[in-house]
């Protein structure tokens, strides 16, 4: 079964990286994933810049990078995935899961 994509505000991203002044990233490159630290001003910078942010799928939320950022006509090679605070992440999943499920119902009631 497919899960539903979340996409996220730029804002809302900012609000789930751990804390330091460091960002842990994977860059999804044609060989391979590539790893680096980004400093928290670029890792912010990124993720206001791009055109999508969506919770991570279950791969990439086991390696604590919850964030995948990308732009318009992107490759499946060009999606950064940011580390994120799980606690963080799963409270702002819940909130959106709730509003989710509270919207299809009120669908179905009219």
């Amino acid at each position: 079964m497919e899960t539903e994509k979340i996409f996220i505000t730029a804002e809302e991203a900012i609000s789930i990286l751990p804390d330091g002044e460091e960002i842990h990233t994977f860059l999804n490159s044609p060989p391979g994933l590539i790893g680096a630290d980004w400093s928290r001003e670029d890792a912010i910078n990124h993720i206001r810049r791009a055109d999508f942010r969506e919770l991570a799928g279950p791969w990439a939320r086991s390696l604590k990078h919850g964030i995948a950022v990308y732009n318009k006509n992107c490759k499946f090679y060009d999606i950064c995935f940011i580390a994120t605070d799980e606690e963080k992440l799963a409270a702002l999943e819940m909130e959106y899961r709730q509003y989710l499920c509270a919207d299809r119902e009120r669908g179905s009631n009219a």
